[in-house]
């Protein structure tokens, strides 16, 4: 049996789980990418309420919005750089093939 202040004290101790700040956003590009919920959530992300909490102070601290500018702003250069690479990396070059059909 627990006494009344083990029970306050146990009910005010803060959680031991500690998780670094990667795990909950490799959850979220995972999700993002799989299109799962989050009780689908493989067993490596650990505990799904932990994930959870994290990412919803995250969320609050306004870090959310900085990582998904800079996951856009990343996306938008690679799409770029693909594009160009599929163009033989030169500019005009799409033109001058265009009217050397003609």
């Amino acid at each position: 049996m627990f006494t009344l202040k083990e029970r306050e004290e146990k009910a005010n101790k803060v959680s031991d789980v500690r998780i670094d700040n990667r795990t909950p956003l490799s959850a979220l590009i995972y999700r993002c990418e799989n299109g799962c919920k989050r009780r689908s959530l493989p067993q490596r992300f650990g505990n799904r309420h932990v994930i959870y909490v994290r990412l919803n102070r995250l969320a609050k601290k306004g870090v959310l919005e900085r990582v998904y500018k800079a996951m856009g702003k990343v996306g938008r250069l690679q799409a770029f750089r693909r594009k160009r690479a599929g163009r033989g990396g030169r500019a005009g070059s799409s033109r001058s093939r265009r009217n050397t059909g003609a």
